[in-house]
């Protein structure tokens, strides 16, 4: 050890070790897999549209993969947590016979809240889930 302390004595020489690790070697990055249509059809086939739970992750679900917004733009860790002026909101949709437009206060490029962001989502002709929201 050549007259230097220990690093696996006391937190704080670990905490450096990991840290000096970390940056000679790079983090590893965890890819999350994307929500194919498979996967959306498989979930589709799943949901009671009877229960306002089920139809409330359904509506998640499709807004999280055609808008390719992130889970913290949807959801929040608690009701604390919540802020109407950065989470979407149903004030933010506005739907029309094209389909609905939401609007985004806050996204990784809109971190600001310097402008809005508007993401069309167009009505899909043919798709089964317009049966269930009539």
């Amino acid at each position: 050890m050549q007259g230097h302390a220990n690093p696996f004595q006391g937190y704080r020489h670990i905490e450096m070790l990991l840290k000096g690790t970390k940056r000679v070697l790079g983090a590893a990055h965890r890819r999350k897999l994307p929500i194919t249509l498979a996967i959306l059809r498989q979930l589709f086939k799943q949901i009671d549209f009877t229960l306002p739970l089920e139809i409330t992750f359904w509506a998640a679900c499709l807004i999280a993969s055609f808008s390719f917004f992130r889970k913290s733009n949807l959801l929040v860790k608690s009701i604390r947590c919540f802020d109407s002026n950065l989470h979407l909101c149903r004030r933010d949709a506005k739907f029309s016979e094209d389909g609905v437009t939401l609007a985004g206060r806050w996204s990784k490029t809109v971190q600001y809240r310097r402008r809005v962001l508007h993401i069309p989502l167009p009505r899909i002709p043919g798709s089964p889930c317009v049966q269930h929201i009539h």
